[in-house]
């Protein structure tokens, strides 16, 4: 009987042994597998040094108790590089046996000069350069990644979106923090006797920005599958899976609580329980929202002690909501100010990000300060006006050329109003042709300062440009009105004469009285005196309005013409306002115009900035300015035309290819003579700078990420860069995140080779003569 009691527990830790191991799918399913087009010198070669790669690498997990490894072989100048990795719920033979599979598909890839197989449990790949080791992403052919699949049955369990949106925030965020770049973890549903089991690895030679980049697309991508019971996403740098279905073992899971919480601590901010703050809220009710802020709404919370504190819940709705409540949490902590509100405390609960704030009370801090800031400032205000207001007439004008004509005739009406002593103006344009006037006045309050008229006239400006060509237009704002019409609404003889407003006030000499004797000798010196500084001010102003020395004004009709009437075919590209046109001049000189078409009330300003900054500074990276033109809305930049492309590719082009080699300080003028110190701020200058220029947008900085890098010091070197889009690719391998596909990889990786062939050639041919 004692026998019999043995061997029935015997079996049954047999039993559950066996169902614990069944977690594990070994059928080792093939996922994804791609074979690159791009042969190599001697596929007879390159198959050798690929299967010897390969079974080294094969060597290196059965005997030295490894889940990655990689290798290589450059025997004959077909040089193979591979890596290899099973994921870490594997046992060795589990590994190898996934690496056999790969193994046997591999070897039928016998045309390319790389190739890779995906299965649940493991990845190979193997290139015939190795930069792929440390930069997953490049590629000399097109790899189709990033794949995700979602499967076809929605899960029944109660909240399970939110539950498993913020499981799977956690791993994302947890990966690139541990010392192997692998999670495991499980999310149980206690009441639905549910659980959900999630895993994220990134290739071990990548380094820790590459992971975070490729687990916030791997979290984005599951988080498209839910409601769904499982989904996986893969890149050549990451692998992601969730499932309620599990596939590891529940005693091989990693606790990423303790990573989470060692890298979000915050100093004299208390860490408040969610419950505590849902309770406080009424469960975030509607009657409790005080309003909306930058990221969420806020609600009016009742702590357990009776103080009223402000609630901000941010819903994470993509991958970097976390990164960027991290940021603002920083910022509110470590700026004091008597204007910003204090903050008491925080809270995580899944995809819930919760900022405890102070509360203020009766509505905002504009109500505590001193109310007669209007006088100055009209556009502050207790409680909503509802202005601007605009209103245009409905009938059109039957005037030739009337929006180019009233466009032109608003926009001076516009810069005068600010210039003038009690901010008014009111003047006429008359349309000979068409036995017509148009009549406008603008004014400012006149307590209100020249910026603020200014600001205000702008806006006057963009709203009654939009009612043209109607026959009548009038902009209210609480600092400013502005009106035109055809119907007179005041007299002809009310009119300002703006011109002489526009082209600058002109100084006054005064007239010395005659006098006897030897003071006539004195007083033709101050005489001259004066003249010499009233000649000094005008010259002033003539340059304030935009007559350059050394820039000649062109014709608009030359220029016109010089560009085959701006045609299509001339376009070399859009500057910061406008198209650029190459132009063929009367004399055969080819220049480069810029045409910047009037759109805001600011564009002739722009345009004056810009053409006094050409012309002031010149350097050898800058373009020489060779003229100008004004024509109705029409502002025209004449620039020395520079072939083969444009300036970014001297200039970034050559700072991007330093960074690549390491060597970006050459970029810096030696002539500066700057101390180590000074060196390294700069070097990280240009690093944040090629951050900001790369492709595509999604991986360049936000603005505060930027501001943050510059004030703490901040490396960028743990941040992957990629290359900007404006450095040439003809001879550089192909990145998969570009906008080319494999096709135009290939066909820039051919090109190289028939560059190389016909020079090759061409040295053959000077021998032999």
């Amino acid at each position: 009987m004692a026998i019999l009691f043995v061997l029935l527990v015997l079996m049954l830790t047999e039993t559950v042994t066996s169902q614990s191991s069944n977690h594990i799918n070994n059928t080792n399913t093939l996922i994804l597998e791609f074979c690159g087009s791009i042969a190599p010198k001697s596929a007879l070669n390159f198959n050798k040094n690929r299967n010897s790669t390969l079974n080294d690498i094969r060597s290196q997990l059965l005997n030295q108790n490894k889940l990655y490894a990689t290798a290589q072989d450059l025997s004959g100048g077909d040089s193979v590089f591979a890596a290899a990795q099973c994921r870490n719920y594997l046992t060795v033979d589990q590994c190898v046996a996934c690496f056999d599979a790969g193994f046997s598909v591999l070897v039928s890839c016998s045309v390319g000069n790389g190739a890779y197989v995906l299965f649940y449990n493991c990845f190979i790949r193997y290139e015939d350069f190795n930069d792929f080791y440390n930069n997953p992403s490049v590629s000399q052919d097109g790899t189709g990644a990033p794949y995700s699949s979602c499967g076809n049955q929605p899960s029944s369990i109660t909240n399970y979106n939110q539950v498993v949106d913020g499981f799977l925030l956690q791993i994302s965020d947890a990966t690139p923090k541990t010392s192997n770049l692998y999670v495991a973890s499980t999310r149980q549903f206690t009441s639905e006797n549910a659980t959900v089991y999630g895993i994220a690895q990134c290739l071990e030679t990548t380094n820790k920005s590459s992971c975070k980049t490729c687990m916030d697309r791997a979290n984005d991508k599951l988080n498209d599958c839910l409601p769904n019971t499982e989904g996986w996403f893969f890149d050549m740098g990451c692998f992601a899976r969730y499932s309620e279905t599990p596939f590891f073992n529940d005693n091989q899971t990693i606790d990423i609580t303790s990573i989470l919480k060692d890298t979000f601590e915050l100093k004299g901010a208390v860490n408040f329980s969610y419950k505590d703050l849902q309770l406080a809220t009424n469960n975030f009710s509607e009657e409790n929202i005080l309003g909306k802020g930058g990221f969420g709404e806020v609600f009016k919370a009742i702590l357990n002690d009776q103080s009223v504190v402000a609630v901000k819940k941010l819903q994470v709705q993509h991958a970097r909501a976390k990164e960027e409540f991290e940021n603002e949490v920083k910022l509110i902590s470590n700026v004091h100010h008597r204007n910003l509100l204090r903050l008491l405390g925080w809270s995580i609960d899944g995809s819930d990000l919760l900022l405890v704030l102070e509360y203020m009370p009766n509505g905002s801090l504009d109500r505590y300060e001193d109310f007669n800031d209007f006088y100055n400032n009209p556009s502050v205000s207790q409680d909503g006006t509802g202005a601007p207001f605009s209103s245009c007439g409905n009938q059109s004008s039957s005037i030739t050329d009337y929006n180019q004509h009233v466009d032109d005739f608003l926009s001076q009406i516009r810069d005068a109003t600010p210039k003038t002593s009690n901010w008014y103006v009111a003047s006429t344009r008359q349309f000979t042709s068409e036995n017509a006037t148009v009549y406008a006045m603008a004014q400012c309050l006149e307590t209100t300062n020249k910026t603020s008229c200014k600001t205000c006239m702008d806006r006057a400006y963009d709203k009654l440009n939009d009612c043209l060509p109607n026959t009548e237009g009038r902009f209210f704002d609480m600092g400013c009105f502005a009106r035109y019409s055809e119907t007179p609404f005041f007299n002809d003889n009310q009119t300002i004469d703006i011109t002489s407003i526009l082209k600058g006030n002109s100084s006054k000499v005064g007239k010395i009285a005659g006098a006897v004797g030897g003071a006539v000798l004195f007083l033709f010196v101050i005489l001259f005196w004066f003249l010499y500084r009233l000649r000094k001010k005008s010259k002033k102003a003539e340059q304030d309005n935009s007559e350059l020395k050394g820039a000649v004004n062109f014709s608009y009709k030359d220029l016109q013409l010089a560009t085959n009437n701006f045609s299509e075919e001339n376009i070399l590209g859009k500057g910061g306002f406008g198209e650029v046109f190459k132009a063929i001049l009367n004399d055969q000189s080819v220049v480069a115009v810029k045409k910047l078409q009037v759109q805001h009330a600011r564009a002739k300003e722009e345009f004056e900035n810009e053409v006094k900054l050409i012309s002031n500074v010149h350097h050898r990276n800058l373009l020489r300015l060779l003229g100008w033109s004004i024509d109705g809305s029409d502002l025209l930049l004449v620039l020395e035309y520079m072939p083969n492309g444009s300036l970014d590719r001297f200039l970034w082009g050559k700072a991007w290819k330093l960074f690549e080699k390491r060597i970006h300080i050459k970029f810096i003028d030696e002539s500066l003579n700057l101390n180590e110190h000074e060196r390294e701020h700069v070097m990280k200058i240009i690093e944040i700078a090629l951050l900001c220029t790369q492709s595509p947008v999604s991986n360049r900085p936000t603005m505060s990420e930027v501001v943050l890098m510059l004030q703490e010091g901040q490396s960028v070197g743990q941040r992957q860069l990629t290359r900007p889009t404006f450095v040439n690719n003809q001879d550089r391998r192909i990145h998969i995140g570009s906008s080319m596909n494999s096709i135009g990889a290939r066909n820039v990786y051919t090109k190289r080779k028939e560059n190389e062939a016909t020079q090759q050639l061409h040295s053959k041919k000077t021998e032999e003569k």
